[in-house]
């Protein structure tokens, strides 16, 4: 028996297992003690060199989710990943309606119920909207920050 997978399929596979060694980092530096990796006798810098990212999945689009949002937003984190699942819905207002705040730090990564699974096996247009909306050429991408 073969079994062979796409080349999307890798791609995909190998940026969401980027996006969850980030969300561990960030949840490891949260649970620390110090909420920081530096040595113990290491200072930072008085020009503040801090760095904000927020990391989530599964959103969705429910009255505890439009708190968490507002919750982020608070925070004003520099970078902001969604690794999938952004509003389960068949329209993505909500979720633009939403995070529109964040527009300019958000990097998603299309999940399950942004593709196929909330419009069927032929369904695209749920996916090319938040391609369109983040100015993304396909649903896998690196990026610098």
């Amino acid at each position: 028996m073969r079994i062979s997978f796409s080349k999307q399929f890798v791609n995909n596979s190998l940026f969401m297992l980027f996006l969850t060694i980030i969300i561990f980092t960030a949840l490891t530096m949260i649970c620390s003690n110090n909420y920081s990796f530096a040595l113990e006798n290491q200072t930072l810098d008085k020009n503040n060199n801090d760095f904000n990212i927020i990391a989530v999945a599964d959103v969705g689009c429910s009255l505890r989710a439009q708190e968490n949002i507002k919750n982020i937003e608070k925070l004003q984190p520099e970078l902001f990943l969604v690794a999938g699942d952004l509003s389960y819905k068949k329209t993505p207002d909500c979720w633009f309606d939403m995070t529109k705040s964040l527009d300019s730090k958000t990097k998603i990564a299309i999940g399950n119920h942004d593709d196929f699974e909330e419009e069927g096996t032929k369904g695209e247009s749920l996916k090319n909207s938040y391609l369109n909306h983040y100015n993304l050429p396909q649903p896998y991408y690196s990026f610098d920050y």
